[in-house]
């Protein structure tokens, strides 16, 4: 009976509090899956080189632009560079040429820093990255070299012309100073044709509704 009375008068065992659900309690630290405040930590993630995938397509576009060495040159008389366009169109012989790539054979007179200089300005002008490269063998004729030979021929069949030899007979001095095709002729004479529009400051307030 005294060993019955002892049970009864004894407080009930306390059960065990239960383990919170999702895994075991977290290390010393706090270092778990969870920063404080409960919001979940992610890891930041690698682009797999896109900026540089980015970079190299946006220079692509650069270049689509400059399909022909001509373009090339047109670029470098657009931004008015006279001494570079002088020393292109003077002192290279084009061997190769691809757009972002140059491979030319400079003349004997040629500046040695023309292939720096070009690929720089280059550069500078479309953001794009130019190879220009010096090899030897070329033999094309440089702007310069051909520009002379076609005014050469021009100069040739004008003074064939019975007026032209009219003039030279009567002054043997003369000079032929400047040769234009019919072509550029035309051109010309049709941009002067063109009328110029004048604003009126009468014809502002005409309203076509009051001579009715």
């Amino acid at each position: 009976e005294e060993l019955l009375r002892r049970l009864q008068d004894s407080p009930p065992p306390v059960a065990p509090s239960p383990a919170p659900s999702g895994g075991g309690a977290p290390g010393p630290g706090g270092g778990g899956p969870e920063a404080r405040g409960g919001a979940p930590v992610s890891a930041p993630r690698s682009n797999g080189g896109g900026g540089v995938t980015a970079l190299a397509v946006a220079s692509e576009n650069a270049l689509d632009r400059f399909a022909t060495w001509e373009d090339v040159v047109a670029l470098i008389r657009a931004n008015r560079d006279g001494m570079l366009r002088y020393e292109v169109e003077k002192y290279v012989r084009l061997a190769r040429y691809q757009p972002g790539r140059i491979e030319f054979t400079p003349t004997e007179d040629a500046p040695r820093d023309l292939a720096a200089k070009l690929a720089g300005r280059l550069q500078g002008w479309t953001g794009a990255r130019w190879g220009v490269t010096v090899v030897s063998g070329a033999t094309a004729p440089t702007i310069d070299e051909t520009r002379n030979a076609e005014r050469t021929a021009l100069e040739a069949e004008a003074r064939a012309h019975p007026l032209v030899k009219a003039v030279f007979a009567a002054f043997p001095k003369a000079k032929i100073t400047e040769i234009r095709t019919l072509e550029e002729i035309e051109a010309e004479a049709q941009a002067e044709a063109l009328p110029e529009i004048a604003e009126d400051e009468d014809d502002e307030d005409w309203d076509p509704f009051e001579d009715r």
